[in-house]
């Protein structure tokens, strides 16, 4: 709680799942509050990995489903290493989910990352900020 009371603008991780982001809210005004400080939602930063191309099926095949595309090697490594370190609760839809069924985010669907042509993919970083 101590860094929510410091100057600071909270971001929230591209790996953290939507549904945690209202605890990070609740968090932070709550140690902005403690500090005498008003929170402010503008203040907020939501970080998510965004790929955006002319067209669905081409924003989805290179930002998801190419075996060698850097965004599945980028969400690999990170599985990888959060594993290693086990910390893949950052993954989880729940703390009780068993580690094994963390894959990459293929296998994971659209949760972690978006990848689509220009207003679809506008529409799903609206969807994100509601969550806040």
């Amino acid at each position: 709680m101590q860094q929510y009371m410091m100057p600071l603008h909270p971001l929230s991780a591209n790996f953290l799942l939507s549904q945690w982001l209202p605890s990070h809210w609740a968090n932070h005004s709550e140690g902005k509050r403690r500090a005498g400080v008003t929170p402010d939602p503008a203040g907020c930063r939501i970080a998510r990995t965004i790929f955006v191309a002319d067209g669905d099926k081409v924003a989805r095949r290179y930002g998801m489903e190419d075996p060698a595309s850097p965004y599945r090697f980028y969400w690999q490594q990170l599985r990888t290493k959060l594993g290693i370190s086990k910390r893949l609760g950052v993954f989880k839809t729940h703390q009780a989910q068993d580690d094994r069924e963390i894959h990459a985010p293929r296998q994971q669907g659209d949760r972690h990352h978006r990848a689509g042509a220009r207003p679809p993919c506008g529409v799903q970083i609206g969807a994100i900020r509601a969550t806040r």
